[in-house]
């Protein structure tokens, strides 16, 4: 069974400006060229956009090669502040 993410639950959390930024990186610079970049259909970054689904560590590191920016700038423009998790 699966764990509940608590990232989810954080006040803070908001995945729409890490998303808003990764856009600048993918082709077409919209949500189907990030899709398309991460790996994953546009129906995913929707789930993640509307908080229905959690950013999972393959699909953040995933963010990190295809962007260049460090996990923990990532975990911010996420609003994921925890110092561990």
């Amino acid at each position: 069974m699966a764990r509940p993410n608590r990232v989810l639950k954080l006040d803070s959390y908001d995945p729409n400006p890490l998303l808003d930024r990764l856009k600048s990186f993918a082709p077409g610079q919209n949500d189907i060229g990030l899709a398309s970049a991460l790996g994953v259909t546009k129906s995913i970054i929707s789930k993640i956009r509307n908080k229905h689904a959690d950013i999972s560590a393959e699909m953040l590191l995933n963010m990190h090669e295809m962007s260049g920016l460090s996990i923990r700038e990532l975990r911010n423009l996420m609003g994921d502040t925890r110092r561990f998790f």
